[in-house]
Formats: structure tokens, sequence, C-alpha cells
């Protein structure tokens, strides 16, 4: 999945271009075309029929900086370079791995999904973080930690689509949790219903 045509060729390139234009592509734009699952009103095209403005620039790269970044794909700035300080290549490369391979999940965090409430790009980032400390891949301060870390043994690991399985399954249960706590909670943005007297999400009363 990270690139095309590896298994032939035996290369594989590791780049932030190639993965930006991915996650943007697959992320930010076809989803929401007409039939698409993350579909809204503000559908991008140019008019002709199955034609899609992808808004790719002359170099082959997406607009940055764009609303799109934030308001479709989860970041906090118009520019996601700054949200991948933390996880690196490797929250870049899990975010496309969503958006290509995993429809399902990452629909669950557009505008119509039932945890739309948390931003998709972030959110998924900071579980790459989070699985990467939690596993002893990233650097530890801690010299038993650190020591541990550079061995590797996770056999599970031995195959490469566990950690694509393991980003899988966290944001998954990431957006049950959103789900359970609607129930528990009844977010306005979760529920058709809500009576004056309801909690908001924080566990406060609304307007206090």
């Amino acid at each position: 999945w990270w690139e095309e045509g590896v298994e032939r060729t035996g290369k594989m390139v590791i780049s932030y271009d190639n993965l930006i234009v991915r996650l943007w592509l697959n992320g930010a734009i076809m989803p929401h075309v007409e039939g698409g699952y993350g579909a809204t009103s503000d559908i991008l095209s140019d008019g002709g029929p199955n034609v899609v403005d992808t808004l790719i620039n002359e170099k082959g790269l997406p607009p940055i900086p764009h609303d799109f970044w934030v308001s479709r794909l989860g970041f906090q700035q118009s520019d996601p370079v700054t949200d991948f300080r933390s996880g690196g290549v490797l929250s870049l490369a899990m975010l496309v791995h969503i958006v290509e391979a995993c429809p399902h999940v990452h629909g669950r965090f557009l505008p119509r999904g039932d945890a739309h409430v948390l931003p998709f790009g972030i959110t998924c980032i900071n579980v790459t973080d989070m699985i990467a400390k939690f596993l002893m891949f990233s650097k530890s301060v801690d010299r038993i930690d650190a020591l541990l870390s550079s061995k590797p043994f996770w056999r599970m690991f031995a195959d490469p689509n566990a950690l694509l399985a393991l980003q899988e399954l966290s944001m998954t249960f990431m957006a049950d949790v959103v789900v359970e706590l609607g129930r528990e909670r009844r977010i306005p943005d979760l529920n058709s219903k809500k009576s004056k007297n309801e909690n908001s999400f924080h566990g406060e009363q609304d307007g206090k």
C-alpha cells in the first residue's frame, strides 16, 4: 500500500510529497464528490460530467495553505506540516492508510459520521504517537525502555501489516468511545433530541 509496484521493483521511496498528495486526494477530495461517502452540498466540480477539480497545482502538489486541511481533514491549521512534528512521516503514512484502505473508519470522523466531534487528522496523528510510545518504537528518555525499544521483541510486527491493523483498530475504538459517551451524556451533535436540562459533553449544564 505504501508505494505501487514495490513488490516488483523491490525499492521503496519514502516521500513526504507522495504521501501528502495521496492524503489530499483520498481524504479531502474523493470522499466528498458526488456519491462519495463524505459527500455534502459543496461538491467540487468544474461543471462537466464526472469531472472533479482536485486543486492539485502544476507541480503536482496539493494547495497549502487551504481550508480543506482543517474543515475536511481535521488538522489544526491550513498548513498541515506543523501537526506532524510528534509523529513524523509514520503518522502521515497511517493517515494515508486510513483514508485509502479504511473508508468505513474514515467516514465515521466526517461531518455525517457518528464520531465527527473528533477532528480526523489530529486524532489519527495522536493515536499513532501513542501507539509508538506504548510499543516503545519512539525514542525514550528512560534507559531501560531505550534499550528494549532497540530490540525487535514484538513478534507480531514481523508482519508489516500488523501496525496498519493496530492503527485501524485504535481509530475504531476512539470512534466507539465517542458514540458511547454520546449515548451516556446525550451530546447534541450526536443525538437528534435533547432537553433543556441535559448536560454538555464536558458534564456541565448548557450555558454555564
